[in-house]
């Protein structure tokens, strides 16, 4: 270490903090001087965490010399130790007998938080993970021993950076390739607001580009984050497919909540749920591209035998010639009787709202791939309940209702953000939506 520059020095051991009786002592020994420079020697007796730390600055004046991190266990039991080294400039940190492999802790650990490591901005071919970035697994000790295969995905440092923090721009590190990836993340939900955080979320993974040993490892995740492969991950939405019979017809309606790379849609027939489809539509009905709105189509197939049951299903197909099918549908045309008909969902789902923000009412559609006991809940963002909207049984399909902006004695409620909650015995969903006045 060179005068001026500084160090600090973090040892944890696995107690549960708040409980540690295991007491060790963490200090920085300067071969220069002969003695200790920088000492941590709280307390571990029973009520403490399991923790020492210290920041130390050499004196201005002091020649250049090694230093020695010790680490005394003063009493107790041997613990598994972790020593974490935060150098500046002027710090040279020997290497041979440290590892960064399972040193992602803290919030970086949790299962559904995103670890990124980095990558440096100025790395020809951005495939090498920063000599800094900490490796996976990430061992946790409590409530249960496990092992959390971290981190998720990598990012590019090397970013500009505006506001609070007094951060330097350009900004480096995992502190900065955090923020990158936090960026694609909320364009992709900005363009598509209808996806939940967990769709989100496994669109940035699964599109990662693939770095390291091949498929997930400790020290890349899943790779790269890409933001055009993301936003191309994220799929078609069908919000509804529905059949009605009537006017010597039968009329096919689906409804898409967001679409990417849409190039349009084939209507498929059948006389057997599991017979040969033949396709009705001549050309392609065409889509919307990419959209984050809700779009609406419709198609009739006017060959028809009354009394003969008819399956019906949907293809989507993108700009790269990737296709999707959907359904199907029966239909059993009788005369000019009416009769109307969907697909089950495959999942349960929550759709954001419509319009939103809304003035007065607003439309929630769900879906239940099954009959299932339903709570739909309006809470306010202090969490208390303003209407009940769904509260029994519901049968499996797709279902609507209005929210007119009341509470639960039909008084008039405030501009301002809500949330609404679907809960079932399997499922659980929470979305916010925006009334405005």
């Amino acid at each position: 270490m060179a005068a001026g520059s500084n160090v600090i020095i973090v040892l944890q051991w696995n107690d549960k903090f708040g409980l540690s009786g295991n007491d060790y002592d963490l200090g920085l020994y300067s071969y220069g001087a002969g003695q200790y420079v920088a000492v941590s020697a709280a307390p571990q007796d029973g009520d403490d965490n399991p923790l020492e730390a210290f920041s130390y600055t050499v004196p201005t004046g002091t020649a250049t010399c090694d230093y020695l991190v010790v680490v005394e266990k003063y009493s107790g039991v041997e613990k598994t130790l972790e020593v974490f080294i935060y150098p500046s400039s002027g710090v040279g940190v020997y290497t041979n007998n440290i590892t960064p492999v399972d040193a992602v802790f803290g919030h970086a650990a949790v299962p559904n938080a995103l670890a990124v490591g980095a990558i440096a901005a100025d790395d020809p071919g951005n495939d090498d993970i920063e000599l800094f970035s900490s490796h996976g697994p990430s061992t946790i000790s409590y409530p249960t021993s496990e092992s959390r295969s971290k981190p998720d995905i990598c990012g590019i440092d090397g970013v500009s950076v505006t506001g609070s923090g007094g951060f330097p721009s350009t900004f480096y590190g995992t502190s900065a390739a955090a923020p990158h990836v936090a960026a694609l993340a909320a364009q992709s939900w900005g363009a598509f607001p209808d996806k939940t955080g967990d769709e989100v979320r496994d669109a940035l993974k699964s599109s990662a580009v693939d770095l390291g040993t091949a498929g997930f490892d400790n020290v890349f995740g899943y790779g790269r984050a890409d933001a055009w492969y993301v936003y191309e991950t994220l799929p078609v939405e069908l919000s509804s497919f529905t059949a009605r019979t009537g006017n010597g017809a039968v009329t096919l309606h689906w409804a898409t909540q967001s679409e990417i790379d849409n190039l349009g849609f084939h209507v498929y027939r059948a006389l057997s749920e599991d017979g040969k489809y033949e396709r009705l539509t001549a050309d392609l009905i065409e889509g919307a591209g990419n959209s984050a709105a809700k779009q609406e189509y419709s198609f009739a197939d006017v060959r028809l035998t009354n009394g003969i049951t008819y399956w019906y299903k949907l293809e989507d197909v993108a700009f790269d010639g990737m296709t999707q099918m959907h359904g199907p549908i029966p239909v059993t045309p009788k005369g000019e009787q009416i009769a109307e008909m969907q697909a089950l969902p495959e999942a349960f789902g929550l759709t954001q709202n419509f319009p939103n923000p809304f003035n007065p009412f607003t439309e929630i559609q769900y879906q239940l791939p099954e009959a299932s006991r339903v709570e739909l809940v309006i809470y306010d963002v202090l969490g208390r309940e303003v209407r009940r909207l769904v509260d029994g049984t519901v049968q499996a399909g797709y279902h609507s209702i209005q929210w007119r902006g009341e509470d639960r004695h039909h008084r008039t409620v405030g501009s301002g953000i809500y949330l609404y909650r679907l809960e079932t015995e399997d499922f659980v969903e929470t979305r916010r939506m925006l009334l405005l006045r």
